[in-house]
């Protein structure tokens, strides 16, 4: 391939002077003097040289594109398969942070569900002794009136008694049975009295008990709402990072895909300007070959150059 463009260059360089040869004729068939020859082979040269000037100005812009391509397109994939790191790095310690949040939660759940049945039964052993211990002052109410009413009976039947007993000499025994009843009055107030103090500091344990694990069962449902929404905040983390993951990952393949594209392109762009450069150089050389000979012969071929470069020209274009 190299030979043939190299080959490709050189009849295209020949054909160029061909070309020349043939204006240099026209030129001398019209005009005559060496002066005019001269001053068209200037003007092409000229020309060419402006034209290079141009094409190098043009390449060296496009090169210096591609070098800011390659640099920033090469530094943006970089960063990108860094970011991709990151983001897998990030999606695991998001995953296990999640497992984790997912056991401490069951976990309070249990600890909630504990909490609230410990509730309903301390409610129910509470109710219970209440209950029993209600019922049992109640009947030892009930006791006590009933004790009372048979004193008074009691009381009446002894003062009657008392009045026979000093005419009769008998001895009542209404004050015996009196003193039973009032001793068994006396108990009763005692054991009522006692089941009541009983009821009041259970009742008041039960509510300082209920206090303290309502407070613990507040805690541990703000508890469980915390981490229920950290949860869901680390879900939305590792979705989002896994999105921008799977997002860079296709910039990076569309940036490598550019890249190899603009390299690609910018490497045929060189070698189509070394191509010109090479053929300008070509036919650089050959005009001034051809002022260097008619400088040193300016005047034998001012007398003798119309009918020769005739004759040449016409053998170059034979040759083409």
């Amino acid at each position: 391939q190299v030979c043939a463009q190299s080959w490709f260059t050189r009849a295209r360089a020949m054909k160029s002077l061909t070309c020349l040869f043939a204006a240099l004729a026209v030129a001398v068939a019209t005009e005559g003097p060496v002066g005019k020859v001269v001053n068209l082979l200037e003007d092409l040269k000229n020309k060419i040289e402006t034209d290079a000037e141009m094409d190098e100005k043009d390449f060296k812009e496009h090169e210096c594109w591609c070098k800011k391509v390659q640099e920033s397109k090469t530094e943006m994939i970089e960063e990108g398969k860094k970011m991709v790191k990151v983001k897998e790095s990030e999606i695991v310690e998001g995953k296990a942070k999640e497992d984790t949040l997912e056991k401490e939660i069951e976990e309070t759940k249990e600890e909630v569900e504990e909490n609230q049945e410990s509730q309903a039964k301390g409610t129910k052993v509470r109710d219970t002794e209440h209950d029993e211990n209600t019922e049992q002052i109640e009947e030892g109410e009930t006791l006590m009136d009933g004790i009372k009413q048979v004193s008074k009976v009691f009381d009446k039947s002894s003062l009657v008694q008392l009045r026979h007993s000093k005419a009769s000499r008998y001895s009542p025994k209404a004050q015996t049975i009196q003193g039973i009843l009032q001793n068994q009055l006396q108990q009763t107030e005692s054991d009522v009295k006692e089941v009541s103090k009983e009821e009041t500091t259970a009742t008041n344990h039960f509510k300082d008990w209920m206090t303290d694990m309502k407070e613990q069962l507040n805690i541990l449902e703000s508890k469980k709402s915390d981490e229920e929404k950290e949860e869901v905040e680390t879900e939305v983390e590792i979705a989002e990072d896994t999105e921008t993951k799977v997002d860079t990952e296709e910039q990076v393949k569309a940036d490598a895909a550019f890249l190899k594209e603009a390299e690609k392109s910018c490497a045929a762009r060189k070698g189509e300007y070394l191509n010109r450069t090479e053929l300008r150089s070509i036919e650089l050389g050959g005009i001034n070959k051809g002022l260097e000979i008619l400088d040193t012969k300016r005047e034998l071929l001012s007398k003798t150059f119309k009918g020769s470069f005739l004759q040449l020209s016409a053998t170059s274009a034979t040759s083409a």
